[in-house]
């Protein structure tokens, strides 16, 4: 097991934010924590991967356990505990074959949902002509 997160230390120097966000849907109990953090994905990770096996079951149930606090509303996820999270190793190659499949799935879902949407306007339609 190895990690596919690096941290790179800022110091207290001032820098610009770079920032790079993922968003193939709105999951439900989303962590957002009170900061942002600057998260380097090391050079034998693909983000996406990244992004998949932090957003399984099983990692958030890890997430979960680390997170701290006495609010029963929000818990605390430090960035030294989620750094600390092991992801599999699992080779480049295969990783970006993933990333592929995860974005031709999420391209099919938006246009399947786009197809969907646009019967309902149709079988709307056809009920009031025909309903009056």
């Amino acid at each position: 097991m190895a990690s596919g997160l690096a941290d790179e230390k800022l110091g207290n120097k001032r820098c610009n934010l770079h920032l790079r966000i993922i968003i193939l849907g709105a999951p439900e109990n989303t962590y957002l924590p009170d900061r942002l953090w600057k998260a380097v994905i090391a050079p034998n990770a693909n983000p996406i991967f990244v992004w998949q096996v932090l957003i399984q079951p099983s990692t958030k149930e890890k997430i979960r356990n680390i997170a701290g606090g006495t609010s029963g509303s929000m818990k605390n996820i430090s960035k030294t505990g989620l750094l600390s999270l092991l992801v599999p190793k699992v080779d480049i190659a295969f990783q970006n074959r993933f990333a592929d499949f995860v974005r031709q799935a999420d391209k099919s879902k938006f246009e399947l949902q786009r197809t969907i949407d646009e019967l309902e306007v149709t079988y709307k339609s056809l009920l009031r002509e025909n309903l009056g």
